[in-house]
């Protein structure tokens, strides 16, 4: 069985959002987006107990439309492609629930109308950089909702990270 088929079958079976306490994050929301360890850009992470580590998603293509300043994911099920990003977790329920709604708001995404915004919320197996693997939430969307781009005209992330240099 293929990784992807593995961390799906494992998704199917062993994770649901009652379970799910970790966010995987791969753009601005990442705990080293900002130098000298300053944390992401909107602050989700800072001075709440928030651990983080680097972390990686198979199956998911990484794209940036050159017109704005973030990236976004695309599921395309394919074990080649990987997403690297940052694994965030909350001291507590509480806090976390907290931020998953403060990074909803960010996101556009509403719970309660899920189709309705430019980015759809899944649980995902993201493994860390010590080969643990965590489910966890993670924001995509498709190229088509991005303003009629296609993903020849986004720029690519051969690597997976954001922090990395892009192709066009």
């Amino acid at each position: 069985m293929t990784i992807v088929g593995i961390l799906t079958s494992l998704s199917a079976s062993k994770m649901s959002s009652h379970d799910t306490r970790a966010l995987f994050v791969y753009g601005t929301l990442r705990a080293d987006y900002l130098p000298n360890g300053r944390g992401d850009r909107w602050g989700v992470t800072k001075g709440n107990g928030c651990r983080w580590e680097k972390a990686t998603i198979y199956g998911f293509k990484l794209y940036q439309n050159p017109h704005l300043d973030y990236p976004f994911v695309v599921r395309t099920d394919d074990e080649e492609d990987k997403v690297v990003g940052t694994l965030l977790q909350w001291p507590s329920e509480d806090m976390f629930f907290q931020k998953l709604n403060q990074c909803d708001h960010i996101e556009g995404f509403n719970p309660r109308n899920p189709s309705s915004g430019l980015y759809q919320r899944d649980i995902v197996v993201a493994q860390g950089e010590d080969k643990k693997q965590t489910p966890a939430y993670v924001y995509h969307q498709s190229t088509k909702g991005n303003d009629g781009f296609t993903s020849k005209d986004l720029l690519a992330f051969p690597f997976g990270d954001w922090l990395q240099s892009a192709e066009l």
